[in-house]
């Protein structure tokens, strides 16, 4: 494994001992978190560990600026349908 990949795995390890550990998580919440992370309730820690290193190095709506603004994914942002513009909720206003 690579090095993010080696690191991606270790994470989803500890998130998976984490969660057995608490005993008010049941293993259906355990099988859903790797649904979700992995795709699949029988993923494997390098699936799950993938998707969460995936995650924490995107770009995507951080950092100084206005990036925001024309991303769909980012938080908060919609379609502006008379300029194409991604807007913040609170900055939607007749154009």
């Amino acid at each position: 494994m690579t090095g993010s990949a080696a690191s991606g795995a270790a994470i989803a390890r500890c998130l998976n001992r984490r969660l057995k550990k608490n005993t008010k998580v049941t293993d259906e919440v355990v099988a859903t978190v790797k649904k979700v992370l992995g795709g699949s309730s029988n993923a494997t820690d390098a699936d799950v560990g993938q998707t969460i290193t995936d995650s924490a190095i995107s770009q995507t709506c951080m950092g100084d600026g206005d990036a925001w603004k024309y991303d769909a994914n980012c938080w908060g942002s919609s379609l502006n349908s008379t300029s194409y513009f991604y807007l913040k909720d609170d900055e939607l206003g007749t154009p």
